[in-house]
């Protein structure tokens, strides 16, 4: 696989910019495919069978922009869409044997051994991203081990969207870490509209985050999960409205220090200064040394790394949000009929 080939990112619409922003920190020199679901954004209202449908969409796009990794940056889709995607990942690893039986293991297009020992089995080709090698990260699993460790009184909080919360997919990951742990759980189905409609510091907005937190304060939960990868753009009302003494959890900068820690176990971080560009890619991000850039680090002048954005619906409202969060340029975005896929 090619080292610098880009990363795949994709949300149901900006939210997955706060991951994008922090693989950008993490590890400036990569290169970034972005894909926003926003004309059927929000998730959180949709069933599972419509989210994994979604996901599996998603995927197939990113596989045709050459992606070395994709990034499964919404909540509910880690939730709901990412387990279903990993066991047709594991069903996919068998291939056929001469006699039919589902039984030897090989890469795809190759032979394979059966069980009677005979190298006659051809595992048929499959999509990349349900090929083991691929690095398939979601957001849940980092921010759930890193709250389980943050936790002083074992007294957790989640705050989510609704299928997210219904899932249990949290509540089953943080125990996964710390069995004891007593996590209390909230959807706030209205924030993510709130985010998308650009009302960050609105009034309405922190009432809303108010109403969500009552039952986390009752609790005295001493960590709370940002659950959804909007969820970090309202950081600072959770903050007024918390108290300093609640550790909030952001998924989306956990996530970019696993897939850093995946791509350098496999070799595919990219290097600095290697050319930027992914396949199709019409701009090459370029800025000077930016705010919130690592310590002695550089941004994209020096990095030379390129970005992708699309979305399936309001490309231009988009921009404007990314621009907003990134700390690239963000030039356009390619509106893309994913229902196609």
């Amino acid at each position: 696989m090619d080292k610098n080939a880009p990363i795949g990112v994709f949300d149901s619409g900006v939210g997955g910019l706060t991951v994008a922003r922090e693989i950008m920190r993490q590890m400036p020199a990569e290169n970034i495919v972005y894909f926003g679901d926003t004309a059927r954004v929000p998730y959180g209202s949709k069933t599972p069978e419509t989210i994994v449908r979604y996901t599996r969409q998603i995927l197939r796009f990113l596989e045709g922009k050459q992606v070395k990794a994709a990034v499964v940056a919404c909540n509910t889709a880690s939730a709901l869409g990412l387990p279903a995607i990993l066991a047709e990942r594991e069903a996919a690893q068998a291939c056929v044997c001469a006699d039919g039986a589902e039984e030897g293991k090989g890469q795809a297009g190759e032979a394979c051994v059966c069980e009677d020992g005979r190298q006659d089995g051809v595992k048929t080709q499959i999509p990349h991203y349900l090929d083991a090698s691929f690095p398939l990260l979601g957001v849940l699993e980092p921010g759930a081990k890193v709250a389980a460790a943050a936790t002083q009184r074992g007294r957790i909080g989640v705050i989510a969207t609704e299928a997210t919360v219904c899932s249990g997919s949290y509540e089953a990951a943080i125990r996964r870490f710390l069995p004891e742990a007593k996590v209390v759980s909230q959807p706030g189905p209205l924030l993510v509209p709130l985010v998308e409609e650009g009302m960050l510091s609105d009034p309405v907005t922190e009432e809303m985050v108010r109403r969500y937190t009552e039952g986390f304060r009752a609790a005295g939960v001493d960590t709370l999960i940002l659950g959804c990868t909007h969820y970090p753009l309202l950081r600072r009302v959770f903050r007024r409205i918390m108290g300093e003494d609640v550790t909030l959890v952001n998924p989306a900068y956990e996530t970019a220090i696993a897939l850093k820690e995946e791509l350098a176990s496999r070799g595919l971080l990219r290097e600095a200064g290697a050319l930027g560009e992914v396949p199709g890619n019409a701009f090459r991000s370029r800025t000077a040394k930016t705010a919130g850039a690592p310590p002695g680090g550089a941004w994209a002048a020096e990095m030379n790394p390129a970005h992708e954005f699309y979305v399936s619906d309001g490309a231009e409202r988009f921009v404007r949000f990314a621009r907003e969060i990134l700390p690239v340029p963000v030039e356009s975005a390619s509106v893309v009929r994913i229902e196609e896929y």
